[in-house]
């Protein structure tokens, strides 16, 4: 059965969630557990995704590493994004 994860999510709410996250290096990282690891085009996308997908997200997060902080060696990057060819 393929189930419909659709949802909405206003960018008023996206942002309010995004200006209560702290940004933290990776290592400071390794002292959290990782709750999710989106690839998007901004921090509200990956919020939004954090939201469709975790259970209790916005309860539970409260620091966030960029991208270009996590070296693709690290364990936590996902290489869940498209390769170039």
């Amino acid at each position: 059965m393929n189930e419909d994860k659709s949802i909405i999510v206003s960018l008023e709410r996206l942002k309010n969630i995004a200006s209560r996250l702290q940004e933290i290096t990776t290592d400071k990282a390794v002292n959290y557990n990782l709750i999710g690891s989106p690839f998007g085009a901004s921090l509200e996308h990956c919020i939004f995704l954090g939201i469709k997908y975790c259970p209790n997200f916005e309860e539970r997060v409260k620091y966030y590493v960029a991208l270009s902080e996590i070296p693709a060696s690290d364990p936590r990057y996902k290489a869940n994004h498209l390769n170039s060819a």
